[in-house]
């Protein structure tokens, strides 16, 4: 993976990884140069074909500083138009990589949600598990079938309810 200059070379980026036209498309760059990064393997691609943003961003930067820097060595008012354009293009990527490492601290892990998931199923399976149980006295000595449906329905009624009251108390 493309490691940024300030990084120690230990530590790894994050990946966010889509299409080459949405890469392309916030990047700023034709998809064309993307499609050479990656044949040329200056960039990496999934299974799916898809290339990381991050390292787009990454390695664009670093050919806006080399170009920069091959720029600064020429005086002319033409390189002078081009520098600034090529300044503002990096302060564009600058942003881009600030907006994505905020989006990236808004997400959840996968791990997360996976265990969030399976306390809930857990939570459920529980809570329905002991509702014979609890109705078997009640519906033994009751022989009106209405009356038997009214005091499951009852039942899983206030169960639920009593599991989504905690399910939102466990979001607060």
């Amino acid at each position: 993976m493309f490691q940024d200059k300030n990084m120690e070379s230990t530590e790894k980026r994050p990946s966010l990884w889509a299409s080459k036209a949405a890469v392309a498309r916030k990047a700023g760059i034709p998809i064309r140069t993307l499609e050479n990064w990656a044949y040329s393997g200056a960039i990496a691609r999934n299974e799916f074909g898809e290339v990381d943003l991050i390292e787009v961003l990454f390695l664009h930067r670093q050919k806006l500083d080399e170009e920069i820097r091959k720029l600064e060595e020429g005086r002319s008012a033409e390189n002078k138009l081009i520098q600034a354009r090529t300044r503002k293009c990096l302060a564009d990527c600058e942003l881009l990589e600030w907006q994505l490492e905020e989006e990236r601290a808004k997400l959840i892990s996968v791990d997360e949600a996976r265990d969030d998931f399976r306390k809930a199923l857990r939570m459920v399976t529980e809570a329905f598990h002991s509702l014979p149980d609890e109705l078997e006295a009640a519906i033994a000595i009751e022989s009106n079938p209405k009356a038997i449906q009214a005091m499951l329905t009852s039942a899983i009624d206030t169960r639920l309810q009593k599991l989504s009251e905690d399910f939102q108390s466990a979001g607060e």
